[in-house]
């Protein structure tokens, strides 16, 4: 009951152009995070709001206000659910404790490149500021009371939107999402392990060849694993396969050969067929 009030007051903050897609909140249950008069309520916690949807390109706008001069809060996008928390492009927001920010992306990773970031005045009182950013193919730009603040290349194209608190407490109001939720294939492989975490169904194996010996690999006695990473693409073949953990030259090459003539059934996100990464082990044994 709970959920579903949740899912019906944040509602009402998110727009979109075709379906309508809500904020809803996500586990661990949000207690420090309050809706009061349309107005979102960010209290320092463990806690977060999200859509429920995984969204491509974007247009994500909002107001924020630092209601204590501590608060430190967070807009996460193309965010995908972790162990304890969500995980994905991280960006600080506007707050007294960064009167000019220079650096606005938090805690980027290895798949992130800076192509720009811009120092911002913020004012040090309560006043309102004006949030945007631009999600297009592999580009965000960040956009603060209308000066950009950052542009980065990354390499993640889908993801959930998400806000958070992690010190003092701040509002957000007037969310807007320009966007179409991923309904069709995404142009680029979606993690095995995102699937899950999205709630969609894991790809599932459909028919397969077994490995084989060669005589080389025989008289060296080789034995173990061979294991892979491939992409399984929406009609549910095998492609891009690699070995990340090698064995002996010949099981290697055959390996790769033998999972390529695997056939799954592709993991569904959304309701929609979607391409994978995955990881494979096959295991040689001599007998």
């Amino acid at each position: 009951m709970i959920r579903s009030l949740w899912y019906f007051v944040l509602g009402l903050l998110l727009h979109t152009q075709a379906p309508p897609a809500r904020l809803s909140l996500s586990a661990p249950m949000a207690t420090n995070i309050v809706m009061k008069q349309g107005v979102l309520e960010l209290h320092a916690g463990p806690g977060w709001v999200q859509t429920p949807m995984f969204f491509l390109d974007a247009v994500i706008e909002f107001d924020v206000q630092a209601k204590s001069r501590d608060f430190e809060g967070d807009v996460v996008v193309r965010g995908v659910l972790g162990d304890r928390d969500i995980r994905g492009y991280r960006f600080a927001l506007p707050a007294p404790t960064a009167v000019a920010r220079e650096h606005w992306m938090q805690r980027p990773g290895q798949d992130v490149t800076i192509l720009a970031d811009h120092p911002v005045a913020v004012a040090s009182d309560e006043s309102w500021h004006h949030v945007r950013i631009g999600a297009r193919a592999t580009r965000l730009t960040l956009t603060v009371d209308g000066q950009i603040a950052g542009e980065y290349e990354v390499r993640e194209r889908a993801g959930v939107l998400a806000f958070s608190a992690r010190h003092g407490l701040g509002y957000i109001k007037n969310i807007q999402l320009l966007a179409a939720p991923l309904q069709t294939t995404p142009r680029l492989p979606m993690p095995a392990a995102d699937v899950v975490k999205a709630g969609g169904r894991s790809a599932r194996l459909l028919s397969e060849v077994r490995p084989s010996y060669t005589g080389a690999a025989m008289r060296a006695k080789a034995q173990g694993i061979v294991q892979l990473e491939a992409t399984v693409q929406v009609d549910g073949s095998v492609t891009d396969v690699h070995v990340i953990k090698t064995l002996h030259p010949d099981l290697d090459r055959n390996a790769v050969t033998v999972l390529r003539q695997w056939k799954f059934v592709p993991a569904i996100v959304n309701g929609s067929p979607i391409p994978t990464i995955e990881r494979i082990d096959l295991t040689y044994t001599l007998r």
